[in-house]
């Protein structure tokens, strides 16, 4: 409504005195809620316009309370004809949508906002383009958009915009971006100093990756998230010989489509120095892919890796206990991979995963009691174990209850035993 309100502060030269033989109609603007009561009441106003009224009447809108212009309050009026207004109905949308001119002591709205979030609100491109389009939001650090549709368009709209200079955190959770939006914000020049990218959810695919992988203007990012992306083996192998994230701490790339040639490919990338935490869970990689992790020299620095439900078996959790590529390691999810007693066996007796705190190894067939004793015995830092939906049993528990390594446990889930 504002921003209708500034494109007819615009018309300034076209408001004149109510003459005579016209008909008024005051709309308290302002006061009218949402965009579609508004639309509804201009058509409906057109229609006894175009019925009751002679062609070369004018027509005046009044907007009630509309604005105060150097210190002084107005009631300004638009004029036009009946066809014209069937016009100003018709791209009603598109008023609302023009770009806010600040008036001279009028100060700029949401000057002090740091966080807005328009989450899950069937936002679409169109309500994109009206943020965009927005003042400036000098102070905006953190921006949720997600579970909207702005789709394609939407993102092109953001990354057009200047309004957000200062935006440190997005979060485009599902909304139905494709390879083209997110190319759009790769290009971007407004998105300097971004360090948390969450864009969950989406359909970049392999495109958007790509483009991500070439961009020089997201060179500040620290934590990307494009968990359910139909992302494959060709986006991950461009995201390995990338040098647009230097300082990625965190990245989830969970629930897309790497196979073992994809994780081969980024086992052996030098691209992320300080990554930190790396879930790469709920993809077909198998055995060799995690082999190829497991023999990698790149990610000596994660203190979190996910790799649940990625049928890794009973070899690729042997292959994991063997390594000696995560020295930081402190939480660990291999759950969902079908490891088995024996796979379990013997990652518990390793030495080189004691300093865990956080493992989950639900859903992997566990059915021995000599696997609890080996987790209490060697991973007695744990504060966090999920066992759940296994089969350890009476003699499990027992062995479970009977331990007293488990002192620093805090959370435990043996459910569905």
């Amino acid at each position: 409504f504002f921003r209708c309100l500034a494109y007819l502060l615009s018309m300034e030269d076209k408001m004149s005195v109510l003459p005579e033989d016209t008909l008024a109609c005051s709309f308290g603007l302002l006061r009218l809620g949402p965009q579609l009561i508004l639309r509804l009441v201009c058509r409906r106003f057109c229609a006894i316009v175009n019925r009751c009224c002679a062609p070369k009447w004018k027509v005046f809108l009044r907007l009630v309370g509309s604005a105060e212009v150097k210190g002084v309050r107005r009631s300004l009026w638009l004029c036009c004809n009946a066809a014209e207004l069937s016009i100003l109905c018709d791209r009603f949308s598109e008023l609302v949508a023009a770009v806010l001119e600040v008036k001279e002591g009028v100060p700029p709205p949401f000057l002090n906002l740091t966080s807005l979030n328009v989450a899950d609100n069937s936002f679409t491109h169109e309500g994109m383009q009206v943020l965009a389009a927005a003042a400036s939001f000098p102070r905006l650090t953190t921006l949720d958009l997600s579970g909207n549709w702005i789709g394609d368009i939407g993102m092109q709209c953001l990354a057009a915009s200047s309004a957000f200079p200062d935006l440190t955190s997005l979060n485009l959770r599902q909304n139905d971006i494709g390879s083209f939006g997110m190319a759009c914000l790769a290009t971007s020049s407004f998105f300097l100093n971004l360090t948390d990218l969450q864009a969950r959810e989406n359909i970049i695919q392999d495109g958007g990756l790509q483009a991500l992988a070439s961009s020089t203007s997201l060179l500040s990012v620290k934590s990307l998230d494009l968990r359910g992306n139909s992302i494959g083996n060709a986006g991950i192998q461009a995201l390995a010989v990338s040098s647009s994230f230097p300082d990625l701490t965190s990245l989830d790339l969970s629930e897309n489509n790497i196979q073992s040639p994809g994780l081969e490919t980024l086992a052996t990338s030098s691209a992320f120095p300080k990554l930190t935490f790396l879930d790469i869970g709920y993809n077909d990689f198998g055995t060799a892919g995690m082999r190829s992790l497991a023999n990698s020299s790149s990610f000596s620095a994660l203190r979190s890796l996910g790799v649940g439900f990625c049928r890794i078996g009973t070899a690729g959790l042997r292959a994991l206990a063997a390594s000696s590529s995560f020295p930081s390691l402190t939480t660990l999810d291999v759950s969902e991979n079908t490891c088995g007693s024996a796979g379990m066996e013997a990652f518990a007796a390793t030495a080189t995963f004691r300093g865990l705190t956080s493992l989950d190894v639900g859903y992997n067939m566990i059915d021995s009691e000599r696997v609890v004793s080996l987790v209490a015995a060697h991973l007695s830092c744990l504060n966090f174990l999920d066992m759940s939906c296994n089969g350890l049993g009476a003699a499990g528990m027992q062995a479970l209850v009977a331990s007293t390594s488990f002192y620093g446990l805090k959370s435990l889930n043996v459910s569905a035993n």
